[in-house]
């Protein structure tokens, strides 16, 4: 049985083909916003300044609920009114990651002595050791 659809030279695109492609780049884009609302206000509502990026995420729900689900392990929860996705805090146990709780409260305390000392001056800088 032969193709019913026109041949077409391969680098000739007929009107459809552009189409798809247009609603294929406006689903992926609506896609990045609504991952990025999420990212950054894990708690949105179906109303007031949340309605519109709202929209997008029940539109989305199922792609990415699949999404944070197979990428971070996080679970996105949508109702009528609210969606909602829950992070999960890291494991610290894990060896695949540099850092580990001692290296993050050794870091934080040499910081807080540089800003401490930039902010005042300390009891012992300048003075000879006896």
């Amino acid at each position: 049985m032969t193709d019913p659809r026109p041949a077409r030279s391969p680098g000739r695109r007929d009107s459809s083909g552009a189409v798809v492609d247009a609603l294929d780049a406006q689903r992926l884009e609506e896609r990045r916003r609504a991952l990025r609302a999420l990212l950054r206000r894990p708690l949105l509502t179906a109303h007031g300044g949340d309605a519109a990026v709202f929209r997008l995420i029940r539109g989305h729900q199922v792609w990415l609920r699949d999404w944070f689900t197979r990428e971070t392990g996080w679970t996105l929860r949508v109702d009528p009114e609210v969606a909602r996705l829950a992070k999960l805090p890291a494991d610290l146990t894990d060896g695949t990651r540099p850092a580990t709780a001692g290296a993050a409260m050794c870091c934080s305390a040499w910081r807080w002595r540089a800003w401490n000392g930039r902010r005042s001056r300390s009891p012992w800088a300048g003075s000879p050791r006896t």
